[in-house]
C-alpha cells in the first residue's frame, strides 16, 4: 500500500521516520509562523478597532485591587468586599503587570504587548497541533494560513480568552507526550483561568490516554491544584462552589423580559448600579449570588418558552456571530461553515480526532447558550473549528484536482487521507 511521504503519522500508528533535514525544517517553520502572526496581527490592528483598558472590566479592577491594596476583591468599580466573581489567574497577571508598569499608561502598554504575544503564541500551537492532529502536510498549512490571513482573534487586553485558548493548544501538545503529572498540574492552573475549561481538558484527556484510571489520576492532580483556591473561598464566603461564584447572576441578568423584548438593562448588574453594589457588600458575593440565581430559576420557570427563544438565538449567535463586531464575527461564522464539512470530511476518512472535537464542541458551549453572547467566549474553542476548517480546505483543494495526485494512484484520495495508518 503507498504510503506518501508527505504524511506525518501519529506515534505507534505507522509513523515514518523523520529525516535530520525534516526535523531541522521544525524550529525554522515555526520561527516563520511566528513572524507571520504578529505581521498579521499588526495589520489587522491597523485596520480594525480594539477594546480599550478603561472602566467596565471586572478583571481590571480586581487586578488593581490586588495591586495597590493586596485583596482580590471589588470586581465591580466599587467597594464590594471580597469576591471569587472571577477566576484568580488572569486578575493576579493582571496585577503583576500594573505593579511592574507603574503607571495607568504603561500598564496599557504592557497589557496589550502581552495580548499580542499571546495572538502569535496561539497561532504557533495551532500549526503544531496541526501538524501532529491533521497529518496531511496540506491540511496543515491550510489550518495555519486561515489562522494568519483570517482576521478571527480581537485584541482584549482585559480579557483572559486568547491566554486560555493558547494554554489549551499547548495542553494537548503536552498531553500527546504522555506526561501525566506534568498534564495534571497545567490542567489545574486552566481551570483556574476558566473553570469551564473542564470541558475541553477531560475529552482531550480521554482521547490521549484511552485509560480511565489515567484520566482520573490527571483530573485528581487537577483538582489538588485548585484546592487552596477552593479553600480560601469557603473561608472567606462559607459556601462551597466551583472556583467562581457568579453564575446566578449573569442568568438574572441575560435571562428577563427586556432580553426578550431586545431592550435590556431592566435588571441591574452591579457594574451599572450602586445599588446593587452595596446589596453586595451587605450580604457577602455568595449570597448575593444565591439570591440572583433564585430569581433566575423564577424567571425560568415562569417563562420556559421565553427561555427557550433565548437559547436558541444565542446558539446561533455562538456558531454564527454575524452581527458581532466587523469583521470578525462574519468571519468566524464563515469559518464555523467550512469547519462543518471539515468535520464531515474527518468522520468519513474515519479520523478518530473527530471524536475529541466533537466532544469539546457540544460540551463546552451550553453555560454560555443562557447568558448573552460574547465574541471572548467563543475564542476558547475557536481553535477547534479552525482545524476542522482547515481540513476541510484541505480536503476541497484535494478534491477539485488542484493538487497533484499521489504517484501510481489513480486518485491517490484513499491513500493520502484514509489509510489505517493515518486515522488517528
Amino acid at each position: 500500500m503507498y504510503v506518501p511521504s508527505n504524511t506525518l503519522a501519529p506515534p505507534g500508528e505507522g509513523a515514518r521516520t523523520r529525516t535530520p533535514a525534516r526535523a531541522a525544517s521544525m524550529p525554522a517553520l515555526c520561527v516563520v509562523v511566528l513572524i507571520a502572526a504578529f505581521f498579521s496581527l499588526a495589520m489587522q490592528i491597523g485596520f480594525w478597532r480594539t477594546v480599550g483598558m478603561g472602566p467596565g472590566f471586572e478583571s481590571i479592577s480586581v487586578a488593581k485591587s490586588l495591586a495597590l491594596k493586596g485583596t482580590f476583591a471589588d470586581p465591580f468599580d466599587g467597594p464590594t468586599g471580597p469576591t471569587a466573581h472571577l477566576a484568580p489567574l488572569w486578575p493576579f497577571v493582571l496585577a503583576g503587570m500594573y505593579r511592574a508598569a507603574g503607571s495607568e499608561a504603561h500598564f496599557r502598554v504592557m497589557a496589550f504587548s502581552v495580548t499580542i504575544v499571546l495572538h502569535a503564541l496561539n497561532v504557533l500551537f495551532l500549526f503544531l497541533l496541526a501538524h501532529e492532529l491533521l497529518g496531511n502536510w496540506l491540511s496543515r498549512y491550510c489550518t495555519v494560513a486561515l489562522a494568519l490571513m483570517v482576521p478571527l482573534y480581537q485584541v482584549i487586553p482585559p480579557s483572559d480568552a486568547i491566554c486560555v485558548s493558547a494554554g489549551l493548544l499547548a495542553f494537548w501538545l503536552l498531553a500527546r507526550r504522555r506526561r501525566l503529572i506534568l498534564c495534571g498540574l497545567f490542567g489545574g492552573l486552566l481551570l483556574l483561568f476558566s473553570p469551564a475549561v473542564l470541558f475541553i481538558l477531560a475529552p482531550i484527556a480521554a482521547y490521549e490516554w484511552k485509560r480511565v484510571k489515567a484520566v482520573g489520576v490527571f483530573l485528581a492532580i487537577a483538582l489538588v491544584v485548585i484546592l487552596p483556591w477552593e479553600i480560601r473561598n469557603y473561608s472567606v464566603f462559607h459556601k462551597v462552589f466551583f472556583i467562581r461564584d457568579n453564575l446566578g447572576l449573569e442568568l438574572d441578568v441575560y435571562n428577563n423580559d427586556c432580553e426578550i423584548h431586545g431592550t435590556g438593562g431592566c435588571v441591574p448588574h452591579p457594574m451599572l448600579s450602586a445599588e446593587e453594589r452595596a446589596r453586595i457588600a451587605a450580604m457577602g458575593e455568595a449570597s448575593y449570588d444565591e439570591m440572583r440565581m433564585h430569581h433566575a430559576l423564577g424567571w425560568f420557570k415562569t417563562h420556559p418558552g421565553e427561555a427557550l427563544r433565548l437559547v436558541a438565538g444565542r446558539i446561533a449567535g455562538f456558531w454564527f456571530p454575524i452581527r458581532a463586531a466587523a469583521p470578525y464575527g462574519f468571519c468566524i461564522a464563515a469559518i464555523t461553515l467550512l469547519s462543518l464539512w471539515g468535520c464531515w470530511r474527518l468522520l468519513r476518512d474515519r479520523r478518530q480526532v473527530f471524536w475529541p472535537m466533537l466532544a469539546i464542541s457540544v460540551l463546552y458551549p451550553p453555560v454560555y447558550y443562557l447568558v448573552r453572547f460574547d465574541l471572548r467566549y467563543r475564542y476558547t474553542i475557536l481553535w477547534v473549528s479552525i482545524l476542522a476548517a482547515g481540513y476541510g480546505a484541505a480536503r476541497l483543494i484535494e478534491g477539485l484536482g488542484s493538487w497533484p495526485r499521489a504517484p501510481g494512484s489513480a486518485r491517490g484520495s484513499r491513500a493520502r487521507w484514509g489509510t489505517a495508518a493515518h486515522r488517528r
